[in-house]
C-alpha cells in the first residue's frame, strides 16, 4: 500500500486530501464476464450538441457489447472534488475524462493505458507534442489525450469596423492597439472584456497575456520566476485595460463572457467558438456578426493556451471494457462526427485528424484551425516534471487572483509577491 496527496477546490476552497493506492494492477486486465455497467465522468460541455452526441456513441457502443452505460455531465466547479471523492473512495466512474494536468496529479491512481495510446497514436498520423507532456509520466500513458479547446478572440466584425479597425487588423492585433480599442468601444458602450476572477477562462486568456509580456510562472528549470520586472509590466497592462471593460469582470464564471457576446452588449472576449454555436441557434443575428481572431502579440511575442482534456482509468475500476470504449470514440469516424456536433469547439490531438473541414469551411473558424499557431500550457515554460505544481497553480487561479488583486487596488509589487509566495509552496 502507499499514498499520494492530490489537490482540489470544493466549496471552502483548495485542500489536499490524502489518497492511499492499492498495488499496481497490470495493464488493462482482463474481466470475468461482462460488468454491470460502464459509466463515464466529464465536465459539462458549453455546445449542448457535442453532449448528445456523446451520449449516443457511448450507448451504441454498450449497445454492441451488451453492457448498459451511463455518461455524467459535471459543473466545472464541482469537478475537482469529484475527483478527490473518487480517488479516496476506490468508487466512482469507469472511465473519466481528465483536464489539463490531472494525469500528473492522479498518476498513481491510474491503469497504465500505453497499451491504447501507442495504437491509437499509430493508426492515426501520431500525436501532437503536448499530448504527451500532458499524459505520460513514470514511463507509462497514464491517460489517453481526448481533445483540447484553445482560447482566441471572439469579436463583434461590426462594432471593430465602426471604430476603424478592419478584419486584417483584427487579426494583427498587439496589446497597445487593443487598449486603443476597448476605449473606444468603451466610449460607444459596447465594451469588451474577459474574466479576471476565479475562473478557468480566466487562466487561459491571463496566461498568455502574461507570457506576451515576457512573464511566467517559472522558468525553463521549474524554478518561480513570476516576480519580474515583465509581470509588472503585465499587471500595470491589465490595470489600466479593466478601466474599460465591465467591473463585473471581476466576478464572471466560466459562462459569463458567453451571456455577454450573446447578449448583444459584448464587443470582443476571449473563448473558443463555443459562443458562436450556440449563437447560430439561439441568437443568429448576433452569430451573424462573429468573427474569431489570434490573441494579440506584445513585446514578448503572440501566445495561445488550450484547456486539454483526457480519457483515463481508476486502477480500482475493470480496465478492459473502459478501455475498449475510449477505442471506439476515438475511431475516425466517431471522432469526426463528436467534431462536427461541437462546431469544430473540441480540437483533436491526433495529427490525422487535423484535416477535417469544419475549420475550414466555416470562415469564423479559420483562426481556430489546430497548427495555425502554436499552443503552450499553463505550466510553460516550465519542465513536465513540474505538471502536478502546474495544475495546482490552475486549480487555485494563482494568476487570475494576481492580476484581480491589483486591479482592486494592489501595487504590481504587492500582487507579485503574494503569486511568489502562492506558487513557492507549490513548486518547492
Amino acid at each position: 500500500m502507499r499514498s499520494a496527496r492530490v489537490w482540489s477546490r470544493g466549496a471552502t476552497g483548495l485542500f489536499l486530501a490524502t489518497v492511499v493506492m492499492v498495488a499496481v494492477l497490470s495493464p488493462l486486465p482482463g474481466i470475468c464476464g461482462a460488468p454491470a455497467e460502464v459509466t463515464v465522468l466529464i465536465q459539462s460541455h458549453f455546445v449542448p450538441a457535442y453532449e448528445q452526441e456523446l451520449k449516443k456513441q457511448v450507448e451504441a457502443w454498450g449497445k454492441q457489447k451488451g453492457i448498459p452505460t451511463r455518461v455524467d455531465f459535471v459543473s466545472t466547479a464541482e469537478f475537482n472534488a469529484k475527483l478527490v471523492a473518487e480517488a479516496e473512495t476506490k468508487a466512482g466512474h469507469d472511465l473519466v475524462v481528465f483536464r489539463n494536468y490531472d494525469a500528473a496529479l492522479y498518476k498513481d491512481s491510474l491503469t497504465d493505458l500505453t497499451a491504447v495510446a501507442t495504437e491509437l497514436g499509430n493508426q492515426y498520423g501520431g500525436w501532437l507534442p503536448m499530448a504527451r507532456e500532458t499524459s505520460f509520466f513514470d514511463g507509462q500513458w497514464k491517460v489517453v489525450p481526448y481533445y483540447h479547446q484553445s482560447f482566441p478572440a471572439v469579436y463583434r466584425m461590426d462594432l471593430f469596423q465602426e471604430v476603424g479597425f478592419t478584419r486584417e487588423q483584427v487579426h494583427k492585433l498587439t496589446w497597445d492597439q487593443f487598449l486603443e480599442a476597448a476605449k473606444k468601444l468603451h466610449a460607444k458602450g459596447k465594451p469588451l472584456g474577459f474574466g479576471i476572477s476565479q475562473t478557468n477562462d480566466s487562466d487561459l486568456i491571463l496566461y498568455p497575456l502574461l507570457w506576451s509580456f515576457g512573464g511566467s510562472t517559472v522558468d525553463k528549470s521549474g524554478r518561480v520566476a513570476i516576480n519580474s520586472p515583465q509581470t509588472a509590466k503585465a499587471i500595470e497592462y491589465v490595470k489600466e485595460l479593466a478601466k474599460f471593460m465591465p467591473r463585473e469582470v471581476l466576478g464572471w464564471d466560466d459562462a459569463s463572457n458567453n451571456r455577454f457576446m450573446m447578449s448583444g452588449q459584448g464587443a470582443l472576449t476571449f473563448n473558443p467558438p463555443s459562443i458562436w454555436v450556440v449563437a447560430k441557434k439561439e441568437v443568429p443575428d448576433i452569430a451573424k456578426l462573429l468573427d474569431h481572431a489570434p490573441v494579440p502579440a506584445g513585446p514578448a511575442g503572440r501566445f495561445r493556451s488550450t484547456g486539454s482534456y483526457y480519457m483515463g482509468i481508476w486502477k480500482f475500476k475493470p480496465a478492459q471494457p473502459a478501455a475498449d470504449l475510449i477505442r471506439f470514440l476515438l475511431t475516425r469516424d466517431n471522432y469526426k462526427a463528436q467534431i462536427d456536433a461541437s462546431g469544430g469547439f473540441n480540437q483533436p490531438f491526433l495529427k490525422a485528424y487535423q484535416t477535417f473541414p469544419v475549420w475550414k469551411d466555416n470562415v469564423p473558424l479559420n483562426a481556430y484551425e489546430p497548427g495555425a499557431e502554436d499552443l503552450q500550457l499553463q505550466g510553460w515554460p516550465g519542465p513536465a516534471t513540474k505538471a502536478a505544481a502546474a495544475q495546482k497553480a490552475w486549480v487555485m487561479h494563482i494568476i487570475p487572483v494576481m492580476f484581480g488583486k491589483a486591479v482592486s487596488g494592489a501595487t504590481p509589487q504587492e500582487a507579485m509577491r503574494w503569486a511568489e509566495d502562492e506558487l513557492k509552496q507549490l513548486y518547492r
